[in-house]
C-alpha cells in the first residue's frame, strides 16, 4: 500500500465516494447531494487542503483530507483534519491510522502546532482519534422536537 497525493483522475473518484463517507462518519444523519459536496471540497482545496489517499493495485483504499483552518475565536491558524475515510472492506488493518499518521506528518511539515478535527459521537473512529493524541476539545449539543 502506498500514501500519496492523488491525481486529478483519484480526486474524482474520492469525490464520487464521498457522499457515502459523510453518510457513515455522521452515523446516517446526513446525506448531502454530491453537488454541495464537490462545492465544499472545491473550497477546502482552494484555501490549500488536499487530500491524501491510500492505493494499492490502483485502487482507492481510503483518504484523508486535510488543511488549514482559521479559528473562529482566536484567528489562529489550525491544522485540520476534514475526512478520513477507509473503504469498508479495508476496515481493521490499521489504515485510518496509517492515514492519520500520515496527514499529522503532513501538517506538521507545513508548520501547524495544533490539529483539531471534528466526530460526530459514537463514531468508532473517535478511538483512533485519541489513541493519536487527541482530545475532547468542546461538545455539540441538539434538541429536535418530536
Amino acid at each position: 500500500m502506498e500514501i500519496r497525493k492523488p491525481t486529478e483522475k483519484e480526486v474524482e473518484s474520492i469525490l464520487k465516494l464521498s457522499v457515502q463517507s459523510v453518510y457513515e462518519g455522521t452515523l446516517n444523519r446526513s446525506k448531502p447531494e454530491e453537488r454541495k459536496l464537490r462545492e465544499m471540497v472545491e473550497s477546502i482545496r482552494s484555501n490549500g487542503g488536499e487530500y491524501l489517499v491510500a492505493v494499492e493495485h490502483e485502487e482507492i483504499m481510503g483518504w484523508v483530507m486535510l488543511g488549514g483552518k482559521r479559528d473562529e475565536m482566536t484567528e489562529q491558524e489550525i491544522g485540520f483534519i476534514y475526512e478520513l475515510y477507509v473503504q469498508e472492506n479495508n476496515r481493521g488493518k490499521g489504515m485510518g491510522r496509517q492515514l492519520m499518521m500520515a496527514a499529522m506528518k503532513e501538517l506538521r511539515k507545513q508548520q501547524f502546532k495544533e490539529f483539531r478535527l471534528t466526530a460526530y459521537h459514537g463514531n468508532p473512529a473517535i478511538g483512533l482519534y485519541e489513541s493519536l493524541g487527541f482530545q475532547p476539545r468542546n461538545i455539540s449539543m441538539e434538541w429536535k422536537q418530536s
